[in-house]
C-alpha cells in the first residue's frame, strides 16, 4: 500500500471539501493526459501512445481510495493507493500511482466557506398555506406580462394571488411599449382550475376621466 497521507482541507462545508478533492484527482489526470502511464488510475481511458503492456483487460476499479473526515479545523482527507499488477508492471504502476499521491501530500487547499450544507434539503414547512381567493369573472386584477406568447404571437399574463396564468384576449391594445415583467390592470374573463383568460383594460387619464 501508498500511503496512507494525510491532507488538510479549511473548511467546514462538506461539499466545498469534496469538490477540492475532485479537483485536486483532475489537475494531476490531466498533467498526463492521454498517456499510457495513466492507466494506473484504473481503466477505460483514453489514451494517444501506443500502448507497449497491451493486454486483454477494458475495464479495471481504481486503485486510489480517498476518505473525508470532519475535525476541529474543518475537514482532512486520507489518500491510499494499492498499486495492480493488471493494469501495468507493477513497478511501473507503483512509481506513477507514488506521483499521485506526492502531488495530493504537496497540495495546498484553499480556504472554503464556514458553514456546512445540510446533508438532506430542507422540508417544506406542514404549516398549510392559506388558500388564495378564486378568481371570478369580471373582477378586475393585475396580472404580470409573461415571456411565452399565444400562437398568434399576443400577450399572456398571470394573475399574482392565484398564480393562474393564460391569454390577453385583447392583447393588440396593450400599449406598445408593454414588455415582459410589466404589471397591468386586466379584467378576468375565463376562470378554470388550470389557467384563466383576461382582457387588458387600459388606464383612463385624468383628462378622460372630467
Amino acid at each position: 500500500m501508498l500511503g496512507p497521507v494525510d491532507v488538510k482541507i479549511p473548511t467546514m462545508d462538506v461539499w466545498y471539501g469534496l469538490d477540492q478533492v475532485g479537483d485536486a484527482i483532475q489537475e494531476f489526470a490531466q498533467a498526463h493526459k492521454h498517456r499510457v502511464e495513466k492507466k494506473a488510475l484504473g481503466l477505460p481511458r483514453r489514451m494517444n501512445e501506443r500502448d507497449p503492456e497491451m493486454r486483454q483487460l477494458s475495464r479495471h476499479a481504481s486503485p486510489v481510495h480517498f476518505h473525508l473526515q470532519k475535525d476541529a479545523l474543518g475537514f482532512k482527507a486520507t489518500v491510499a493507493a494499492f498499486p495492480p499488477e493488471k493494469l501495468r508492471s507493477f513497478e511501473e504502476n507503483r512509481k506513477f500511482l507514488q506521483k499521485l499521491i506526492e502531488h495530493f501530500r504537496s497540495k495546498q487547499f484553499k480556504s472554503g466557506p464556514s458553514l456546512s450544507r445540510p446533508a438532506v434539503p430542507p422540508t417544506p414547512s406542514s404549516v398549510p398555506r392559506p388558500a388564495a381567493a378564486p378568481l371570478k369573472i369580471g373582477a378586475i386584477v393585475e396580472g404580470t406580462l409573461l415571456e411565452e406568447k399565444t400562437r398568434k404571437g399576443g400577450w399572456k399574463a398571470r394573475e399574482a394571488s392565484s398564480g393562474l396564468a393564460g391569454p390577453v384576449q385583447n392583447w393588440q391594445a396593450v400599449p406598445p411599449s408593454a414588455k415582459t415583467g410589466d404589471t397591468l390592470k386586466l379584467k378576468v374573463k375565463i376562470v378554470s382550475a388550470k389557467d384563466a383568460a383576461f382582457e387588458y383594460v387600459p388606464e383612463v387619464s385624468t383628462e378622460e376621466r372630467k
